[in-house]
């Protein structure tokens, strides 16, 4: 289908950080990037600007690959807040907290203690593309970067592409993945190439 007047929409998980793997890592641990290193694909693409998440794990990601003064910050962006769950992990839940996770095996979305759920991370995911990209008019060709979180991005992928929101955790989204869509209009659509949509949605098919 061509297209007279197209946005390519970069979305990137920020970079790797030194907090352990299944570690709840939200917004109160405000973590550095472990490293880094980029791809020299993503360096040699020339955005005209970026959105990132005000987490210094994100900024950090951006200024690698975009010059500060194109960086604009929502906090819309920010990782799930975990609140009392901060820095704790699923097994530990499992044992003192029996009756929350009761509610996940329910496919309910419990609200974390002093924290958020999913779904009002997919208000913030809405909020922040109707206000900066949906009504917002670019020049024709340009590449947006935004940088942002594990959680937004499942909620991104979930919703474009219609899985129910208690499956949402399965999504499979590595470091610095490079979830590539596009804005005709006021319409955004996924533009991801088969292996890496392959990779994202593995765990719908693998057993």
């Amino acid at each position: 289908m061509y297209m007279k007047k197209k946005i390519n929409l970069y979305f990137f998980r920020h970079l790797k950080t030194n907090i352990i793997r299944g570690q709840f890592l939200g917004q109160i641990n405000n973590a550095k990037i472990k490293n880094k290193n980029i791809r020299k694909k993503f360096l040699k693409i020339k955005y005209s600007e970026c959105f990132s998440s005000p987490l210094i794990r994100c900024k950090q990601t951006s200024e690698l690959l975009i010059k500060k003064k194109l960086i604009k910050y929502s906090n819309d962006l920010m990782e799930i807040n975990y609140g009392d769950f901060e820095n704790l992990n699923y097994k530990i839940l499992t044992k003192s907290y029996p009756k929350f996770i009761s509610k996940w095996n329910k496919k309910l979305d419990p609200r974390f203690p002093n924290g958020e759920n999913t779904l009002d991370v997919f208000k913030r995911l809405i909020n922040f593309l109707d206000k900066n990209i949906k009504n917002k008019t670019f020049k024709t060709d340009s590449n947006i970067l935004i940088i942002t979180h594990n959680v937004v991005l499942r909620c991104l992928l979930g919703h474009y592409f219609k899985i129910s929101r208690e499956n949402w955790y399965k999504i499979n989204v590595e470091y610095l993945d490079d979830l590539i869509f596009i804005k005709s209009n006021k319409i955004i659509f996924s533009n991801i190439e088969k292996i890496k949509f392959l990779n994202i949605f593995k765990n719908f098919y693998y057993k």
